[in-house]
């Protein structure tokens, strides 16, 4: 079926799914909802029956479902692993050591800042990896599921976004060599002014050393540190049951399968390619499912000859795989509709077609150009969808009216992008973000976006400023100031 530019109206299905969301809490109906909007726009501008568009409704969904299928095979038997993990005593048997090197909720999240740094090379893999592994520790040491699940996902795009080996770094970099300029080189260049990535990391480290509980988040802090004791873990023997090589062995192995598969499926052993150009043709998705077999396989053979009998070991699998089920059809959702938002009603196009044809100074360009991404990645809940519709009308408007504000535009898309990933409720990072915290997702984003809100006006303002001034030193200095000021103002008024 060929798209259809259906003009304003491509805004309306993602509006709704975002508005009904926040205001039901209800992430499924609402994002259904957008969906069927969606649906019901592309049938009418293209004059099809009624029956057509349910049978385009089935068709979309079942799409969207088989070309994500290895992330929904990631994701339950990562949901699997971490049952088996939990019942063999692995996940008490590692908070337990925790306990003893971790004692504070600040070095808990100290060490799940700079896990989620080790593991950047790909968002997912950041998101749920980090999300599995810090679980016992947030929770022996009091960390609500919230504050949790807002650093894990704060932690994954942003950092991949100005990570130079990941695999968003080759897939910007696809993006510029597509517009006709400097690939790597841009990158590299657009790393310092991809302001809302680096406020956003900069963000949770104020978090966590100078702690600042914005919005509802105040309240899930709060309601945690009131628990007078956690919850202890069934079914575990203190002397015999817990050991923590039960949950590292598996984990480790998921890790160094994975890494090793996405060298392999880029060509590192058998050509002359650069790191960018392995991951640029890597199979991440591939990588990560087989990595996650491997571990559930490692932890098979650790548990059931020791302690775990056979049946108990497949509820377990049966157990985690259906925890993740709520995750799955908001994923599948979630993608269903971005892929009519992208490639039926084209609300990209619209969006960037707007922007390109706004008349705006030059010198406001970088400051247009951060608004539109950040409004096009949150409407359909991708970054990659936004860089790669608006990096080659950037890319165009600034080679013929502004070469000079090439470097500040392009890093206005990427960082505005980015916007949208790390914050909007159909983003599937941010969702995987509050499964594998175990929060609820709309606790989750409602929480998130306050620091969200913030971190994007100070750098709306920072492409302002250095759009006049070109001193990327003063802009931080300015950034800084200004972000402890508005956070000052929004902890007052948030509550």
């Amino acid at each position: 079926m060929q798209p259809i530019q259906t003009g304003i109206w491509s805004l309306l299905p993602p509006t709704i799914a975002i508005v009904f969301a926040l205001i039901t809490k209800e992430v499924i109906l609402s994002l259904f909802l957008g969906l069927i909007s969606g649906v019901t726009i592309y049938t009418f501008a293209a004059g099809f029956s009624l029956a057509s568009l349910f049978k385009l409704l089935v068709t979309i969904i079942s799409e969207s479902l088989s070309a994500n299928v290895l992330v929904i095979i990631f994701v339950s038997i990562l949901g699997a692993l971490s049952r088996v993990i939990i019942d063999a005593g692995g996940a008490q048997g590692y908070a337990e050591w925790a306990k003893q090197k971790i004692k504070s909720k600040k070095m808990s999240q100290i060490t799940c800042f700079f896990l989620s740094i080790l593991f950047s090379i790909d968002d997912y893999f950041s998101c749920l990896t980090v999300g599995t592994v810090m679980k016992p520790i947030m929770e022996q040491n009091r960390v609500s599921k919230s504050k949790f699940s807002y650093m894990v996902d704060s932690m994954a795009a942003p950092i991949c976004i100005i990570m130079p080996i990941s695999s968003w770094a080759a897939t910007v970099v696809s993006c510029f060599e597509s517009a006709e300029i400097g690939g790597m080189d841009m990158f590299i260049k657009c790393i310092p002014y991809n302001f809302y990535a680096i406020f956003t990391i900069l963000t949770v480290l104020i978090t966590i050393f100078i702690p600042k509980n914005l919005g509802s988040m105040a309240k899930f802090e709060k309601e945690i540190e009131k628990r007078i004791s956690i919850k202890k873990q069934e079914n575990i023997s203190l002397k015999t049951r817990n050991r923590i090589s039960d949950l590292l062995i598996p984990i480790l192995t998921l890790v160094l399968i994975s890494v090793i598969l996405i060298l392999e499926t880029g060509g590192f052993f058998s050509g002359n390619r650069n790191l960018i150009q392995i991951l640029g043709k890597s199979n991440s998705g591939l990588s990560i499912a087989i990595g996650a077999i491997a571990a559930i396989l490692v932890s098979f053979f650790l548990t059931v000859p020791q302690k775990l009998k056979l049946e108990k070991f497949n509820s377990s699998i049966c157990e985690g795989i259906k925890s993740m089920t709520p995750a799955f059809v908001v994923l599948t959702l979630a993608w269903s509709m971005t892929s009519v938002c992208r490639n039926f009603i084209l609300t990209g196009d619209y969006i960037s077609g707007t922007i390109s044809s706004s008349n705006f100074p030059e010198k406001l360009l970088p400051f247009v150009v951060f608004v539109g991404s950040a409004i096009l990645s949150f409407a359909i809940g991708s970054s990659w969808g936004a860089f790669g519709m608006l990096i080659p009308v950037a890319a165009a408007a600034c080679q013929n009216a502004a070469p000079e504000m090439m470097v500040f535009t392009i890093s206005a898309v990427l960082s505005g992008s980015i916007f949208g990933d790390h914050c909007s409720p159909i983003s599937d990072s941010t969702i995987l973000s509050s499964a594998s915290t175990e929060c609820n997702h709309i606790d989750h984003v409602s929480t998130q976006l306050p620091y969200a809100i913030c971190v994007a006006i100070t750098s709306c303002l920072a492409f302002l400023l250095v759009s006049f001034i070109s001193n990327i030193l003063s802009v931080y200095i300015f950034a800084i100031i200004f972000l402890a000021i508005i956070s000052f103002f929004a902890e007052k008024f948030l509550k």
